[in-house]
C-alpha cells in the first residue's frame, strides 16, 4: 500500500510546516505533539538522510526522534521544495522499537489505523514542501543547515549549537554513524551495523540490531549491546556494559581495568588500563603495552599480552599467547600448569600441584602444598612452599626453600649437591653424583654408576642398579639391593658395610673398616687401620699407617712396602704376604707362618705351628703345646710360664727361650741347648752339640758325631740330663770345668774315668754305672764326698775315658 503524505505551508505557520500537525492528520491513532517544524531559511542541503530530534524538557524520556531516509535529496528554500524518492519515515519515543509492517490500514478518512506508539512507513513521497527547521537536529549522510531568518548557518556555528544540548537519538536501519553531546545523552542505534559515541556526560548508548560500535566516552557510560557482534569503548570504571546471552560475540575495549559482566566473550585493554578479568565464558583477553594481569575468570579462555611485565591468572584449559621478548611475563595457576613459549615465570596458587617451565630461565614458584616444580631446560630459579615440595632440575637452576618448611626432594638428571633446607635428592637420567647437606638427607641414586654423599647429617643414601660409591661421615644408612652393581662405601668414620655392599675403603680419621658375607675389597688410608673382611673371600689393602687385618680365611691382604709396620689377625692357618710384618693367630687357628721381613707371630690357646720364615722374627705362644719353627739366629721364642708343652724346631743353632720346652734341630742347625727346664732336645742326622742347660733333660743326638755339652751347675735332684742314643763310636760328652771342678781341660784322663757303681780310687772323677747307666762326677774320688749325678746314657755301654772332653 502507498500513502502520499503532502507538507503544505499554511497562514498559521509562516516560518514553515509543523510536523504536529500534519502527520496527525494521517494517524488516527497516533498524535504526535512538539516536533519542529519543516521550514528554513535561504539554505541548501543535499544528502540522503535527515534526523530530526525534540527534546521535552519536563521529561527527557519522552524525546522524540525522526529520520528521513531517501535517495539524492535537495532542499530549497526559495523554492520551497524537498524533491526526491522517500523510502521510509520512521517515528519512535525513546526507548521504543520501530514497527514495520507492509500493509496497513486506513480508515474512512485516509488515516493509518492500527499503530502503535513506534511506527514504521514505507514508501511515501514528498512535494511542496518547504525544508527542515527545529530547536534540534543531526544529519547522518549530509549537513542540514539554516535558520528561521532565511540566513545560511556555517556548519561550525550549527555543530556548537547541537553541542549545547542533550541528544535522544534513534537510529535507522541502515548503518548509522552517531556522536554525542557533553551532556547525559540517550542514543540507540536500531538496526545496521552503527558507530555510536556518547561524548561527555553520562550516557546511555543502545546498539539494536547489527555490529554496532558502542562509546560511551567520558562519564559513567551505559552501553547495551543487542544482536550482533558488537564493540563497546570503555574509559571509566562506571561505565556499565550490558549484554543478552546468546546475541554475538562481543568485544570491551576498555582504558582502564575491567571485569567483562555477563554475557560478555572478549576483552582488550587500551590506554593506560592494567587488569583485564573475563567471566564464565569462553573469553579472548588481551593485554596492551603496559604490565597487563590477565585473567580469563572460569571458562577455556585465551590471554593475549602485550609487550610489559605481565601477569596471566589461569585456572585451568586457558590459552596464553605471548610474543618473543615482550617482557618478563608471570603466570598464576590454580591448576597443574606447564609454561607455554615467550613465558618467564609460574606461580601456583590454590589446589595446584605442578608447575612446570620451558627453555626460558624461568621463576616457579609453589604454594603451600606439596608441589612438583620442574623450570626446563632453562637456569631456572624454583621457590618452594611450606609443603613436601619436589624440584625437577636439569642444571644451572637455583632453587630457594625456606627452614622447617616440609620435606623437599630434588630430581637432578645432572650431577647435584643439596642447598640450604632441602631434605632429599633424587638422580635420574644421566646423573652421577648426588651430594646432601648439614640436614638428615636421603638421596637415591639411578641406574648408572652414581657416587652418593648425605653430608653431615645422619643421612639414608639408596643405590641402583649401577657400581655406586657412597660417602658417609657416620651416622648413615647406606641401602643397595642384592645383585645391583659393586658398590663402595667411602667412609670418614670408622664402618661395616651392611648388606649388598661389596667394597669399602677409609678416608679422614676412620681408623676401622669391617666387610660382611661378599666378597669384599677394603681398602685403608695412611693411619693404622683395622681392615676385616668378614666370612667372604676379601680383599684388603692398607695404607702407610700400622694396619691391623683380620681374616678369616681365603683373604687376600694387599701392603706396600715400607707402609708401616702391619699386623694380620687370622682365624685360620695363615702364611704372611708379601710387606706384611706381623701375624696373630685367633679363634680356631693353629699354623701361623711368617715372610722374608722380621715377622711377629703370635699364637692363641692352641696347639699353635709359628714359623717367622727368613727374617728375625719374634714367635709368641699361647696357653697351647706350640710349635715354633726357627730358621735364623736372631729368631726370638717368647712363651710364658705355665701355657703348654712347648717345642722349638731350628735349622739355626739354638738356645731354648725362658719357658719354652723342647728344641728340636733340622736341617744344618748344630748347637741346641735348652734352658732351666726339664727340656727335650733332638738333634740332626749331624753332628750336633747338645746342651740341656739347666732342669733334667733329655737329649737325643740323633745320627751324627754328636756333642753333648754340660756346663752348668750340677745338681743330682734338678739337673739330670738323660742322652737316649750316646754313640761310644762317635759321640763325645763335653764337660765344662766351671761345673766339673778339678778336671783339666782336653780328653778325660784315663784315671780320671771309672766304671762301676762307685769311685774305687782317689783319682777317679767321671764314674759310669754300667748296670744303671748313670754317669756322676765325684770331686774326691773315694774320698768321703759323695758323687753327683748328673747324666744317664744306656746301660751296659762300653765307654771309657776317651768318650768324654773337659773344657
Amino acid at each position: 500500500m502507498t500513502l502520499t503524505i503532502t507538507l503544505n505551508t499554511t497562514s498559521d505557520s509562516p516560518s514553515g510546516v509543523n510536523f504536529d500537525t500534519y502527520f496527525a492528520s494521517y494517524f488516527a491513532t497516533l498524535v504526535p505533539t512538539g516536533w519542529p517544524y519543516i521550514l528554513g531559511g535561504a539554505s541548501t542541503f543535499e544528502g540522503s538522510q535527515i534526523v530530526l530530534l525534540d527534546k521535552v524538557a519536563t521529561n527527557p524520556a519522552d524525546t522524540k526522534a525522526i529520520v528521513v531516509d531517501g535517495s539524492d535529496i535537495k532542499y530549497y528554500f526559495n523554492g520551497h521544495t524537498l524533491s526526491g524518492t522517500l523510502t521510509t519515515v520512521r517515528l519512535s519515543t525513546l526507548g521504543g522499537s520501530y514497527n514495520s509492517d507492509g500493509s496497513f490500514d486506513l480508515d474512512a478518512s485516509g488515516r493509518i489505523t492500527g499503530v502503535s506508539t513506534a511506527i514504521e512507513i514505507s514508501g511515501l513521497s514528498i512535494s511542496n514542501a518547504y525544508g527542515v527547521r527545529g530547536p534540534m537536529h543531526d544529519t547522518v549522510n549530509g549537513l542540514m543547515g539554516g535558520g528561521h531568518d532565511g540566513g545560511r548557518s556555517d556548519p561550525t556555528l550549527l555543530k556548537d549549537y547541537i553541542w549545547a544540548e542533550a541528544h535522544n537519538v534513534v537510529g535507522s536501519a541502515g548503518n548509522d554513524v552517531y556522536n554525542g553531546t557533553r551532556f547525559n545523552d540517550t542514543v540507540r542505534g536500531n538496526a545496521g551495523n552503527d558507530v555510536l559515541g556518547g561524548g561527555l556526560g553520562n550516557d546511555l548508548i543502545e546498539g539494536g540490531v547489527g555490529n554496532d560500535t558502542l562509546n560511551g566516552g567520558a562519564g559513567n557510560d551505559r552501553l547495551v549491546g543487542g544482536l550482533g557482534n558488537d564493540i563497546y569503548y570503555v574509559d571509566s570504571t562506571g561505565d556499565v556494559v550490558v549484554e543478552v546471552a546468546g546475541q554475538g560475540a562481543d568485544l570491551v575495549i576498555s582504558s582502564v581495568s575491567y571485569t567483562l559482566g555477563s554475557n560478555l566473550e572478549n576483552l582488550t585493554l587500551s590506554g593506560s588500563a592494567l587488569a583485564g578479568v573475563g567471566n564464565t565464558l569462553n573469553n579472548v583477553i588481551t593485554g596492551n603495552a603496559l604490565a597487563n594481569t590477565l585473567n580469563g575468570g572460569t571458562g577455556a579462555d585465551r590471554l593475549v599480552g602485550g609487550a610489559g611485565n605481565d601477569t596471566y591468572v589461569t585456572d585451568g584449559g586457558d590459552t596464553i599467547v605471548e610474543s618473543a621478548n615482550a617482557g618478563t611475563d608471570t603466570v598464576r595457576s590454580s591448576v597443574n600448569y606447564t609454561l607455554g613459549a615467550n613465558l618467564e615465570n609460574l606461580t601456583l596458587i590454590g589446589s595446584a600441584l605442578v608447575g612446570v617451565g620451558n627453555t626460558l630461565n624461568n621463576v616457579i614458584t609453589g604454594n603451600a602444598l606439596a608441589n612438583t616444580l620442574n623450570g626446563g631446560t632453562g637456569a631456572d630459579r624454583l621457590v618452594g612452599g611450606a609443603g613436601n615440595d619436589t624440584y625437577g632440575t636439569d642444571g644451572g637452576d637455583t632453587i630457594v626453600e625456606a627452614a622447617n618448611a616440609g620435606t623437599d626432594t630434588v630430581r637432578s638428571s645432572v650431577n647435584y649437591t643439596l642447598g640450604a633446607n632441602l631434605e632429599n635428592l633424587t638422580l635420574i637420567g644421566s646423573a652421577l653424583v648426588g651430594v646432601g647437606n648439614t640436614l638428615n638427607n636421603v638421596i637415591t641414586g639411578n641406574a648408572l654408576a652414581n657416587t652418593l654423599n648425605g653430608g653431615t647429617g645422619a643421612d639414608r643414601l639408596v643405590g641402583g642398579a649401577g657400581n655406586d660409591t657412597y660417602v658417609t661421615d657416620g651416622g648413615d644408612t647406606i641401602v643397595e639391593s642384592a645383585s645391583a652393581g659393586t658398590d663402595t662405601v667411602r667412609s670418614s668414620v670408622n664402618y661395616t658395610l651392611g648388606a649388598n655392599l661389596e667394597n669399602l675403603t677409609l678416608i679422614g680419621s676412620a681408623l676401622v673398616g669391617v666387610g660382611n658375607t661378599l666378597n669384599n675389597v677394603i681398602t685403608g688410608n695412611a693411619l693404622a687401620n683395622t681392615l676385616n673382611g668378614g666370612t667372604g673371600a676379601d680383599r684388603l689393602v692398607g695404607g702407610a699407617g700400622n694396619d691391623t687385618y683380620v681374616t678369616d680365611g681365603g683373604d687376600t691382604i694387599v701392603e706396600s712396602a715400607s707402609a708401616g709396620t702391619d699386623t694380620v689377625r687370622s682365624s685360620v692357618n695363615y702364611s704372611l704376604g708379601a710387606n706384611l710384618e706381623n701375624l696373630t693367630l685367633t679363634g680356631s687357628a693353629l699354623v701361623g707362618v711368617g715372610n722374608t721381613l722380621n715377622n711377629v707371630i703370635t699364637g692363641n690357646a692352641l696347639a699353635n705351628t709359628l714359623n717367622g720364615g727368613t727374617g728375625a722374627d719374634r714367635l709368641v705362644g699361647g696357653a697351647g703345646n706350640d710349635t715354633y719353627y726357627v730358621d735364623n739366629a736372631r729368631d726370638v721364642v717368647v712363651e710364658v710360664a705355665g701355657q703348654g708343652t712347648d717345642r722349638v724346631i731350628s735349622s739355626v743353632n739354638h738356645t731354648l727361650a725362658t719357658y719354652v720346652e723342647n728344641l728340636t734341630l733340622t736341617g744344618s742347625a748344630v748347637w741346641g741347648t735348652g734352658n732351666t727346664l726339664n727340656n727335650v732336645v733332638v738333634g740332626t742326622a749331624g753332628n750336633n752339640v747338645l746342651s740341656g742347660g739347666w732342669g733334667n733333660d733329655t737329649l737325643t743326638g740323633g745320627a751324627g758325631s754328636d756333642t753333648f755339652l754340660f756346663n752348668t751347675s750340677l745338681n743330682r735332684t734338678t739337673n739330670v740330663d738323660r742322652i737316649t742314643d750316646f754313640n761310644v763310636a762317635a759321640d763325645t760328652i763335653r764337660l765344662d770345668n766351671a761345673a766339673f771342678k778339678g778336671l783339666a781341660e782336653g780328653w778325660l784322663a784315663a784315671g780320671a774315668f771309672h766304671t762301676g757303681a762307685a769311685a774305687a780310687h782317689a783319682q777317679d772323677r767321671i764314674i759310669y754305672n754300667k748296670a744303671t747307666g748313670a754317669i756322676s762326677f765325684d770331686a774326691d774320688g773315694s774320698g768321703s764326698g759323695a758323687a753327683i749325678h748328673f747324666a744317664t746314657v744306656s746301660a751296659g755301654l762300653a765307654l771309657t775315658s776317651g768318650d768324654f772332653f773337659v773344657i
